[in-house]
């Protein structure tokens, strides 16, 4: 299936809260946001991110803002696909608590604004990946175990301001074959 979203007034007025997961996008379905903010809870101690993309869906970004949420931004996670495609938006303001799963503050969580793991392609188009904090990949965490390879397109973008308690405060790849 195919939902798109569309704030006709802009991200800076058209702005839809959650607190928890708010799309969950599965089954090769495409969800598109544009002109929206879409903002979460602020502190570190939800364990949902706002969004969770897998089996092969599609999640659209066109002038939009993920910003705000404790557990993080975007997750895709995949074994042949998902895709994440990002123009002219900002993933902003996003944190991971330590171990969202355990709550062991000594299992590094990774991917403050975008968390990969799996196989997926991400392409950021003029967008901005700030100020997200993470105990690795701050900004963006890539991990792959599968085939086929993870894909990470950055064009004309920034990753900047990002955290990573012990490392990648912007970027963080791993176990990518």
């Amino acid at each position: 299936g195919e939902l798109r979203l569309r704030g006709v007034a802009g991200r800076e007025t058209t702005t839809v809260t959650s607190t928890g997961t708010a799309f969950l996008v599965t089954d090769a379905a495409l969800i598109g946001l544009r002109g929206i903010t879409l903002a979460g809870v602020p502190d570190r101690t939800s364990l949902d991110r706002l969004i969770v993309v897998q089996d092969d869906a599609t999640l659209e970004l066109v002038e939009a803002a993920v910003v705000d949420n404790g557990a993080g931004g975007i997750h895709l996670e995949d074994t042949s696909g998902a895709v994440l495609t990002a123009t002219d938006s900002v993933i902003s303001g996003h944190g991971v608590p330590p171990d969202a799963k355990t709550g062991d503050p000594a299992q590094p969580q990774a991917g403050g604004g975008i968390y990969g793991v799996g196989a997926y392609q991400i392409t950021l188009t003029n967008t901005t990946v700030e100020g997200n904090v993470a105990q690795a990949g701050g900004g963006i965490h890539l991990t792959n175990f599968f085939a086929p390879p993870t894909v990470l397109n950055l064009d004309g973008s920034a990753v900047t301001g990002n955290t990573g308690d012990f490392f990648g405060g912007g970027v963080q790849v791993s176990n990518v074959p």
